[in-house]
């Protein structure tokens, strides 16, 4: 008998609800609890994942890098609470408290933007339109465009760039400003086409719209997984996180069963990507 894991056969497709909620289960609860063990769990988590599934080549890590260093150093030449002070910055006090704070900052920003990145392939414009479209029909559509739109966008100005440096003998500036312009009327020629496409087929018509999405009892386990984490996640803000501080000294981590399990419940809520299948 064939024991060899396949991470093919461990992923399945899900329905568009948990995976949305889980998405945003993880940026909610990233924002309201800047634990120092969730967000270092968080960065490294979502930093693996995006690892193994080869979405990011290295050198967008090596960006992220850069901002990630900027954002630790920049801190405490902003906040200069803290007690323990390690130089002073044309005369303001550098700390080691907010540096500290600096870098649990720079674990939440990168790991909401790892995130993101992790959820785009399983979180397609239909699945938006789908979860959306009857309570906020418009505002769907609107989240759908834009989701489509960014890439596109971004495509459009390299190969601009990319045509620039090859037939062009302008200044840097004058071609960046004229990259913009280019890009900008051919966003609003693609909207103004897009409008008259939708008119065609029948926006806003009594039309009905085809989906494949099948909310199943695996859907329905994993979104009460989730939710159960969440209410977990908030009892544990409002009993222990809420008591801790980093000023004016930082308070130190508890490792209790209460605080590991919390630590736990938020790690499961962070692998659980692992089980979703990319769409196509």
């Amino acid at each position: 008998m064939d024991a060899t894991f396949h991470l093919a056969n461990f992923r399945r497709y899900y329905h568009p609800f948990p995976i949305f909620l889980c998405f945003l289960s993880l940026i909610v609860l990233l924002v309201l609890i800047p634990h120092p063990i969730i967000t270092f769990l968080s960065l490294s988590v979502s930093g693996i994942q995006l690892i193994l599934s080869k979405q990011w080549k290295w050198q967008s890590f090596a960006y992220s890098f850069v901002l990630y260093i900027l954002i630790i150093l920049m801190n405490p030449i902003f906040v200069t609470k803290g007690a323990t002070v390690l130089f002073y910055f044309f005369g303001a006090p550098y700390t080691l408290e907010a540096l500290m704070y600096g870098v649990v900052f720079a674990n939440m920003v990168m790991s909401l933007l790892w995130w993101s990145f992790i959820f785009h392939p399983f979180l397609t414009s239909d699945h938006i339109v789908y979860l959306f479209s009857k309570p906020f029909k418009v505002l769907a559509l609107m989240i759908s465009i834009i989701f489509r739109l960014i890439p596109k966008f971004k495509k459009q100005i390299e190969d601009i760039i990319l045509y620039q440096r090859k037939y062009s003998k302008a200044s840097s500036l004058k071609k960046g400003l004229d990259a913009l312009l280019i890009s900008i009327t051919w966003a609003f020629e693609s909207s103004l086409t897009m409008v008259d496409s939708m008119n065609a087929r029948g926006y806003q018509s009594r039309r009905t719209h085809f989906h494949l999405f099948k909310f199943n009892l695996y859907d329905f386990k994993l979104s009460i997984l989730i939710i159960l984490i969440d209410l977990w996640m908030l009892v544990y803000y409002f009993k222990d996180f809420s008591n801790y501080y980093f000023y004016p000294k930082i308070k130190p981590i508890a490792f209790d069963w209460w605080n590991l399990l919390s630590y736990s419940m938020m790690l499961l809520l962070m692998l659980l990507p692992v089980r979703f299948k990319k769409e196509g």
